[in-house]
């Protein structure tokens, strides 16, 4: 998951990032141990990052104009102000 921030005429720039890991992934105790997963990481779905990923930009002082995402769970989270921000996944 990426987050960009975009400005007409000025540009655009990665701003925040979370690895998204399959599920089984997590929960297989063999594949955790040889991917070099931490021990106590949990599982989140592609929205869940999405949010988190936006909600880190806001409490750095980002501020939305509007904020748009292509992933399929469909996350309730609205910025607390307008949003400047294209989310991708």
């Amino acid at each position: 998951m990426h987050l960009a921030y975009v400005r007409e005429g000025t540009g655009h720039a990665l701003i925040g990032a979370r690895q998204w890991i399959p599920r089984e992934h997590i929960s297989d105790p063999v594949t955790s141990l040889v991917t070099g997963l931490p021990l106590d990481l949990r599982f989140r779905t592609k929205g869940q990052l999405a949010i988190d990923i936006c909600a880190d930009a806001y409490a750095d002082g980002i501020s939305f104009d509007f904020i748009c995402g292509d992933f399929s769970d469909r996350p309730r989270w609205r910025p607390p102000r307008p949003a400047s921000l294209l989310l991708a996944a």
